[in-house]
């Protein structure tokens, strides 16, 4: 079986696109050290849940890829 958390974070300058499939958090700090969350996992029954990845889940996943404008020196 094939469960798992997937994060992806692609990052230029002030963009950011991200795809989330499970738990876990994306985030981006900023110059002010502040936090900027950008994505939150999936609410499962469990904490530290993971998903069965299968063809339903990656079709799922493909509406799930959201476009992020980052705070000034985000990283």
């Amino acid at each position: 079986s094939l469960y798992t958390t997937l994060l992806v974070v692609i990052a230029y300058g002030e963009h950011a696109f991200t795809l989330h499939i499970g738990d876990g958090l994306i985030a981006a700090s900023d110059t002010g050290g502040g936090w900027q969350v950008l994505s939150r996992g999936d609410e499962g029954e469990f904490s530290n849940q993971t998903q069965f990845v299968d063809a339903a889940t990656v079709a799922a996943a493909s509406s799930r890829i959201q476009r992020h404008q980052l705070a000034p020196g985000a990283t």
